[in-house]
């Protein structure tokens, strides 16, 4: 291997392998990403990193069970998930809206006089 290639994680696509390779594959490179299609909206790929153990999560996670579709049916295989714990810290709150000021009400203008008409008094 060269130096290159350390750490490199194997790839598969769970289309054209059996879940018996996919579960081999796991267990002789410990992790490995896997493609495969969402079972919820069409033509949709997604990729995990899947495990073949605990060992292979890090502190502070555990394994779960995932359900994918491999070439020869359903396939049960691992992932590793953060565990929600009492130190973890509350999710940030919502920023709340500012209001947007309201104008101060302006006084009405005093209404103007109407002008008066040459030549017409009041009313007899």
């Amino acid at each position: 291997m060269s130096q290159g290639d350390a750490g490199a994680v194997e790839r598969y696509n769970a289309d054209r392998t059996t879940c018996a390779s996919l579960k081999a594959a796991l267990e002789e490179s410990g992790s490995a990403i896997i493609r495969y299609s969402s079972s919820s909206i069409a033509n949709l790929p997604l990729f995990d990193l899947f495990v073949d153990s605990q060992a292979q999560c890090a502190p502070g996670e555990t394994v779960r069970t995932k359900r994918i579709t491999a070439s020869d049916g359903v396939c049960s295989l691992l992932i590793c998930e953060r565990i929600q714990g009492e130190y973890d810290p509350p999710p940030a709150p919502a920023p709340t809206p500012t209001p947007t000021p309201t104008p101060a009400p302006q006084p009405e203008p005093d209404p103007e006089p109407e002008p008066e008409s040459e030549g017409e008094g009041p009313p007899p």
